[in-house]
């Protein structure tokens, strides 16, 4: 347990403080890029490390980020017209362009040269994957951005949300991996979690050990626990400098993630930027090529085991056009199954057959219903206590199905005489 005096070293962020100077070396999240979304448009009032800013975008698109006071009575630039590069106060009409600096002045005479005497406080931005990056800093040339891997892919999906607490009690949170087993899992037993996964190991030893390293970048720690024979479970997890966490994924590969604890202020109220790329709950099926690859399979099933142990588990057919299931709704099935090690026909269950209540652990539940003209949907629902993930397929066109029945043309085309089906097309008969 930490001393008082210890938590207020370590929670207290405004300037001045020895927290609040060493997290002002960094860059870090202020706003996103889409809160701001017009050349001219209307400020945006931003809180950080005890500070009260207004974010603007000039007429050119750069960001501007100001004190919310004006330097001459005080009066707060949030009502300040953005107009030609710059942000003007309502009250006396000074404006200011983005790196503080007072363009205008129009309440002196032509003559008079009192606006290069005035500044206000400005903080220089830049925007990444999405967000504005902010340095509250004192050096004149701020260093380079954090190349954190999450910001620098194409497809990367942020969430912004804010929490009634300081940003070490967040942080806290997410640099300890032991609480999953009690605070997410607690009523679940190792023998309901699939054998293998990390649900399993985990569950079957709450009371992991832990080996921890220094890195240049913060702290690298693993979480142990016995696993097979002769092996051990682990769960690995970075903290970066000042405010980052990436947290375990529970299976390597399903996703890249980094979440940053972004103190706001004091006052118990914590803003979290969660960055993350090939979101877990997004599976791609490539329907332009008619097929689901071998290494969508695997990460399906993957996100399966990880995912559905202790969940009602339903595979909508949903607005599907036509009688029967295509190849890309069979493979998934059958991937669903596989990673729950159960025999699909043996589990499914088609409709509730009139009967109320929960499905047993045993089942796959598979619903159908056919709507209009809608190509093809087909969505797999893991229904948990107050909460549900959702992986959803979607065919836009019947030039899919129409390219699959080319590739089985082909298939047969040159294959010997003998019984195929689309596993075998797709070369996943033996899998």
């Amino acid at each position: 347990m930490l001393s008082r005096e210890d938590n207020e070293l370590l929670c207290r962020v405004g300037r001045g403080t020895p927290m609040g100077e060493l997290m002002r070396q960094y860059w870090m999240p202020a706003a996103l890029s889409s809160e701001l979304p017009e050349r001219d448009g209307a400020p945006l009032r931003v809180r950080l490390l005890g500070e009260d800013l207004i974010a603007f975008r000039t007429t050119s698109g750069t960001v501007g980020l100001v004190r919310n006071s004006c330097p001459h009575r005080g009066a707060s630039l949030f009502y300040g017209r953005n107009e030609a590069e710059g942000l003007r106060c309502v009250y006396h009409g000074w404006k200011f362009d983005v790196s503080g600096r007072c363009v205008d002045m129009p309440n002196e005479p032509e003559e008079s040269n009192f606006k290069q005497k005035v500044r206000a406080v400005a903080y220089p931005c830049v925007e990444r994957a999405g967000l504005i990056w902010a340095y509250l800093g004192p050096r004149e040339t701020p260093p380079p951005l954090p190349e954190l891997e999450p910001t620098l892919l194409a497809d990367a999906s942020i969430q912004i949300y804010q929490r009634e607490c300081n940003w070490m009690q967040a942080l806290e949170g997410d640099i300890d991996t032991c609480h999953t087993v009690f605070l997410h899992l607690g009523s679940v037993s190792a023998d309901e979690a699939p054998a293998g996964s990390w649900a399993h190991y985990s569950l079957a030893d709450r009371a992991p050990r832990y080996e921890v390293s220094d890195m240049d970048f913060g702290v690298m720690y693993g979480a142990y626990r016995p696993a097979e024979a002769d092996t051990n479970y682990w769960r690995i997890a970075n903290f970066l400098f000042p405010f980052y966490a990436m947290v375990p994924t529970g299976v390597l590969g399903l996703e890249i993630r980094v979440r940053a604890w972004v103190p706001m202020d004091e006052a118990l109220v914590q803003a979290a930027v969660d960055i993350s790329g090939r979101p877990f709950l997004v599976f791609n099926v490539p329907v332009a090529r008619a097929r689901v690859s071998n290494f969508d399979l695997d990460m399906l099933q993957e996100f399966f085991r990880a995912f559905a142990f202790n969940a009602e588990i339903t595979l909508h057919v949903t607005m599907h056009y036509g009688h029967n299931l295509h190849h890309v709704t069979e493979a998934v099935f059958k991937a669903v199954a596989r990673a729950l090690g159960r025999d699909l026909e043996a589990s499914a269950v088609y409709g509730r057959h009139g009967l109320p209540g929960e499905r047993t652990r045993k089942e796959i539940g598979m619903m159908s219903l056919r709507s209009g003209d809608v190509v093809g949907e087909h969505t797999v629902s893991f229904g948990a206590l107050g909460e549900r993930l959702e992986l959803t397929h979607r065919a836009h066109s019947r030039d899919t199905f129409g390219r699959g029945a080319l590739r089985a043309a082909r298939f047969i085309a040159t294959a010997s005489p003998g019984l195929y089906s689309m596993q075998d097309v797709l070369g996943l008969a033996n899998r």
